[in-house]
């Protein structure tokens, strides 16, 4: 098993190569899914005490990350699209302390998403990711009731440190 980077969270992924031509082989990398044995969790990140949050992302990601916050403390439950993230906070609004989720998941309408998911769960604490420089400045996103922004590739410290600030704010008068 190697490491690789994936959004700088440098868990293990499985290799297996594509036969191409007889002396040729072309490797292929998958994340590996499930338990994250390899992760070595940065010394003095913030933990958790058992705060569920909702991961909204694509696969493998999104369950890569799921295993890391579980690592350091939280529930984590992870979809993959943001209608489902909508269907599971209208089924229990009161089930997550805090969504994070890939801005491209939410579609062009990310101000739609935020206003639907305020309307499920209002004061509903929110990180927003991206890999792209956004036309969503960070005060645009405050705006929309969105905490904070996590920039990809951001690495475990980063996502530790983000998820804590914004549960932090949780109990923190505005």
């Amino acid at each position: 098993m190697r490491t690789a980077a994936l959004p700088n969270l440098h868990l293990p992924i499985m290799t297996k190569s594509t036969e191409l031509k007889p002396d040729h082989r072309l490797p292929v990398f998958e994340p590996s899914v499930g338990t994250v044995p390899d992760v070595r969790l940065p010394f003095g990140c913030p933990h958790g005490n058992g705060e569920h949050i909702l991961f909204v992302d694509q696969e493998p990601l999104a369950n890569l990350c799921r295993n890391v916050l579980e690592r350091f403390g939280y529930r984590a439950s992870h979809c993959t699209s943001s209608a489902r993230a909508l269907a599971l906070l209208q089924e229990q609004p009161d089930l997550f302390d805090l969504v994070i989720a890939e801005m491209n998941m939410c579609g062009p309408d990310v101000a739609g998403f935020a206003r639907r998911l305020f309307e499920i769960r209002p004061g509903a604490r929110v990180i927003m990711t991206t890999s792209f420089n956004s036309s969503l400045t960070l005060s645009r996103l405050h705006e929309m009731g969105i905490t904070e922004l996590l920039q990809k590739p951001y690495d475990i410290r980063s996502l530790a440190e983000s998820v804590h600030r914004t549960l932090d704010r949780r109990s923190s008068p505005a």
